[in-house]
């Protein structure tokens, strides 16, 4: 678990700088919290869409990287990659069982942004993926994860001050996955018939970044190239 969640934070954070940026980078790393709105109440444990208490679950913090990236030496997007983990919540099921609820999520977003010509404000629309788990645990009682897979569109309004980035971010993802739990217990816990539990579900982000503005490594290359070209 914990190697995986390492090449996942490595990727982030390496990702744009894999890409390159065209000029200067307009990406930034945030640091997001987030709540997520289900279709499906669970046992009327969780937050829903019509339905949202601050102190219910499910909340997430996390890292990212989001604003414009470049796929190849001519070719950008507006996007972004993002991991959180859900913040830990015991909950109740059929008034018997008190699981710690907790998991994570990874998700990828690739669109554009609607405001180019702004370099204050940003409005990045994209599509993309979630995937991740959620998981129910209890030493006594229960250990079964949920992992899903969910195609998402997204809408992303950025504020840039100077290298300060307050960003909004919000999704709607569809899970297309198989909605059943995945037995993870062992002779001390026993299996529980729970619920199938499809994670459809609104997110509303909220993240603060920096801005690192910074030539790709080829720029050098291209500027002297420039030069000599000049010369001629």
């Amino acid at each position: 678990m914990m190697l995986r969640i390492y090449f996942i934070l490595i990727f982030i954070v390496t990702a744009p700088s894999l890409f390159g940026q065209k000029h200067r980078t307009s990406h930034s790393s945030d640091i997001e919290f987030a709540s997520k709105l289900y279709r499906n109440a669970f046992f009327n444990s969780l937050n829903t869409i019509d339905s949202y208490n601050i102190n219910s679950p499910v909340h997430l913090i996390g890292i990212s990287k989001s604003g414009k990236m470049l796929l190849t030496r001519g070719e950008d997007f507006d996007g972004h990659f993002s991991y959180c983990q859900i913040l830990p919540k015991r909950i109740r099921i059929n008034d018997t069982i008190q699981p710690i609820i907790k998991g994570f999520v990874f998700g990828f977003g690739y669109g554009r942004d609607l405001f180019r010509g702004s370099k204050s404000i940003d409005m990045i629309a994209s599509i993309g993926f979630n995937t991740g788990r959620i998981k129910l645990s209890d030493k006594e009682s229960i250990n079964q994860v949920n992992p899903y897979f969910a195609p998402k569109i997204s809408l992303q309004p950025r504020l840039n001050f100077n290298k300060i980035i307050i960003s909004f971010r919000v999704e709607y993802e569809y899970d297309i996955s198989r909605s059943n739990w995945l037995n993870r217990s062992n002779q001390s816990t026993q299996y529980r018939d729970v619920n199938n539990f499809n994670q459809t579900s609104l997110i509303c982000f909220a993240s603060i970044g920096y801005s690192l503005a910074q030539k790709p490594p080829w720029a050098k290359y291209q500027q002297s190239s420039e030069i000599l070209c000049s010369f001629h």
